[in-house]
């Protein structure tokens, strides 16, 4: 891409001397945005630090929010965050990329591993990039987040803030717990719920729009249909329309969302699903002990 010119590279920034890095808008690797966020707020006094960080975003955000969180490479193919795809629906191209996962998972150990180390070269890891980490170092916070993502569309996790020079993130004396919440624009029944009762059927008649109620609002960031990297009237205006009846239809959880962050800000602990596990885990060994002995 950088022969091609299609992703511009410079040698001027620090730590780019040898090998080029390279230069993009900032909503190619962050286009929550989370960073820029969490660094203004790192360098208030503690009493004044945000505890909570909305954000609305298309489906591939999950890249960037897992990219953020240090547990997967930079999305470059889906521009961080925006839904980059050749083909008019999105995901088209999420379902080519789960069928080419389970092909290399049958592969024979020689071309996996080929294929492997091709691919390495082509993903950015970036440690020093992260700003999140899971919530008292539970592994399947991420998981649990995407999961909630694909039910109600709106998700949320707890993660401890990570300092860092480049990122801007300012060292704190204490850690700097944050409720990141997400109103995620992806198909699901939610979604067939509102196309079924609000979208007219003057709308559903135009050819690109036919078949919305299985793929609204995943619209393409560049699909000539919806206008390009604009929005034509029918496509902007049923997006804006779904985030208001958004905003009513999930006002419970955001209460609950905000309930958490509330709890952050007074300095209350959260519980953490581990390390309820840990106590459990524990107990059922003290209790095969006994048994043994017995």
């Amino acid at each position: 891409m950088t022969a091609g010119y299609q992703v511009v590279a410079t040698k001027k920034p620090t730590g780019c001397e040898k090998t080029s890095c390279a230069v993009m808008d900032g909503a190619g690797t962050d286009n929550g945005p989370v960073t820029q966020g969490i660094s203004v707020t790192s360098k208030e006094p503690e009493y004044l630090r945000v505890h909570q960080l909305s954000l609305v975003g298309p489906i591939s955000t999950l890249t960037s929010i897992k990219y953020l969180l240090g547990q997967g490479p930079m999305g470059l193919e889906t521009m961080g965050g925006l839904n980059i795809c050749p083909v008019p629906e999105p995901g088209v191209c999420q379902v080519i990329s789960h069928v080419r996962e389970l092909l290399v998972s049958i592969l024979p150990s020689d071309e996996r591993g080929s294929y492997n180390k091709i691919a390495s070269e082509y993903q950015g890891w970036r440690p020093k990039q992260q700003v999140l980490s899971s919530y008292c170092g539970d592994p399947l916070m991420f998981d649990i987040f995407a999961g909630m993502c694909s039910v109600e569309s709106l998700c949320h996790l707890w993660a401890d803030v990570i300092s860092g020079v480049q990122t801007g993130i300012r060292f704190m004396v204490s850690t700097l717990i944050l409720v990141l919440s997400m109103i995620w624009l992806a198909p699901n029944p939610l979604s067939s719920r509102y196309v079924g009762e609000f979208i007219p059927g003057k709308m559903i008649q135009i050819p690109y729009y036919s078949n919305m109620i299985s793929w609204f609002p995943e619209y393409s960031g560049i699909a000539p249909q919806k206008g390009g990297i604009a929005f034509t009237k029918p496509a902007g205006h049923a997006l804006l329309d779904l985030l208001t009846w958004l905003s009513t239809r999930l006002l419970n959880t955001m209460i609950i969302v905000f309930q958490y962050s509330r709890l952050v800000f007074v300095g209350v602990k959260l519980r953490c699903g581990r390390d309820v596990y840990k106590d459990a885990s524990m107990f059922n060994a003290r209790d095969l002990k006994f048994n043994a002995l017995a």
